[in-house]
């Protein structure tokens, strides 16, 4: 059974962002991966202070940043829900996700406009994310 997300629709895009007032990607994942699925999360937010000024400058912290924090993931092959989703942006890994369940993923992506929603639930069939996806993983603590 997938859970409900309604509550989590209306959160907006924040850099950094680590509650219902706004998140990032991994914000999300941090904060509903332990409050919905029960299961513990890193917040990371304090590794990456600094606001990168381009979308380029973003990747690269946001991958360098990721990659520096895999060696704690163990990949798996048929996630249960409320494991992370690794996509490739513009062929780095820089975004993540939470498995949904039923094929479908919750993730929050960076909006033009501030305080605009900016989670979604999307299936990983759809096809701009089924040749995004890295892969699926479990944290471990």
């Amino acid at each position: 059974m997938v859970p409900s997300f309604s509550a989590y629709f209306a959160v907006p895009y924040l850099w950094r962002g680590r509650d219902l007032q706004g998140w990032d990607c991994w914000g999300l994942v941090a904060w509903v991966r332990p409050h919905t699925f029960g299961l513990p999360c890193p917040d990371h937010a304090g590794i990456y202070s600094a606001r990168p000024e381009t979308r380029a400058e973003r990747f690269a912290l946001q991958s360098t940043l990721i990659s520096s924090q895999m060696s704690a993931w163990t990949r798996v092959e048929r996630p249960p829900p409320g494991n992370v989703i690794l996509f490739n942006i513009d062929g780095l890994p820089v975004h993540t996700a939470l498995y949904a369940g039923q094929g479908d993923f919750l993730h929050c992506l960076a909006t033009r406009r501030p305080g605009q929603s900016a989670t979604r639930l999307e299936r990983l069939s759809d096809l701009q994310w089924e040749k995004r996806l890295e892969g699926f993983y479990e944290l471990c603590s």
